[in-house]
């Protein structure tokens, strides 16, 4: 007896169909694009910065007669901040924000929102605005914005000035009045310029989490509760201060470094001294210059040391060294 074998391409049921699986996989290819479509036109709608906004804004405020301090305080989200002390008899602040702010698509089609608000007790006009360009969502964000702070020191001025994204950096005038001045970053360097015969009689803050922290000191007259604090969390800290004339009583003075090297260039002459300690935990400490003062470990004074003007400095950095160049004079 014959057996008829028949092949398994022939039988019912487990047929195979190259067409079909194509038409299947093209199905799949073709929703992977599609999605992959949608996400793309997402990130672009609200993550990716692709809308460019101009800002033009301007602020300012009269100084009234009678007015013997000023107290100024400014907050902005992101962008760069310059501070001018100005001689102007008139006009005690005048701010103006310019720039570029380059959004998504569909955030705020706003380009800045500036709040400005004054208030006068008494002798003293208060001045606070707060400024918030704000972002895409997401990493993509860009700004270019710069927001320019003209301060009239014809008055005794205290100013706080605020930065989460972006620079500080102040520069005051020959005798100019300062009473009070808290400079604050959390991303951005922070930088100080105390001209010639400025005066300050309170606390001098200068802070920032990541960047660094610069102050040039050219012969300041200080008064009561003088002090200066320096310190960044990521970031060198750089002091260059010269006192030729009478400091006027002891100052302290700290500047400290987390991760970054602290560096101070002290010039001091005449019946201004100075005492410094200098620690580090993983880092040197260095003396480049030490003339007319004397070193025991990281105890240093002056040759006249102590003095009723004095300069009472700590400088500590957790990871960095610590750089100093020294000189007095008698």
């Amino acid at each position: 007896m014959k057996k008829t074998i028949i092949s398994a391409r022939h039988r019912p049921g487990i047929m195979n169909s190259p067409s079909g699986d194509r038409q299947g996989m093209t199905g799949v290819i073709i929703a992977v694009i599609v999605v992959l479509i949608v996400i793309v036109g997402l990130l672009m709608a609200f993550f990716i910065p692709l809308r460019t906004v101009e800002i033009n804004e301007a602020r300012q405020t009269a100084l009234p007669s009678g007015i013997e301090a000023l107290n100024i305080s400014l907050d902005v989200d992101v962008g760069e901040i310059d501070v001018q002390f100005v001689d102007d008899p008139t006009t005690a602040v005048a701010l103006n924000v310019t720039g570029q702010h380059r959004t998504s698509l569909m955030s705020s089609r706003e380009p800045a929102s500036v709040k400005w608000e004054e208030s006068i007790n008494g002798s003293t006009l208060s001045v606070e605005s707060t400024i918030r360009v704000g972002g895409s969502v997401g990493p993509y964000f860009a700004n270019d914005v710069e927001c320019v702070l003209l301060v009239s020191d014809r008055v005794g001025i205290s100013l706080t000035i605020l930065n989460e994204v972006g620079g500080i950096e102040v520069i005051t005038s020959d005798g100019a009045n300062v009473t009070s001045m808290n400079l604050r970053a959390t991303t951005g360097g922070v930088r100080l310029t105390m001209a010639n015969n400025v005066s300050l009689n309170g606390a001098l803050n200068m802070k920032t989490n990541t960047g660094g922290v610069d102050l040039a000191w050219d012969n300041v007259r200080t008064y009561g509760n003088a002090r200066i604090d320096m310190g960044a969390a990521i970031g060198g800290v750089r002091a260059k201060v010269t006192q030729t004339e009478e400091l006027g009583g002891n100052v302290p003075f700290s500047a400290s470094a987390s991760v970054g090297g602290v560096s101070l260039d002290l010039y001091i002459k005449g019946n201004t001294s100075a005492n410094l300690t200098a620690s580090t935990g993983l880092g040197g400490v260095s003396i480049h210059d030490g003339t007319g003062f004397n070193s025991t470990n990281n105890y240093i004074t002056s040759e006249n040391y102590v003095t009723d003007s004095n300069f009472d400095i700590d400088l500590n950095g957790s990871v960095g060294g610590i750089d100093m160049r020294l000189r007095y004079e008698g």
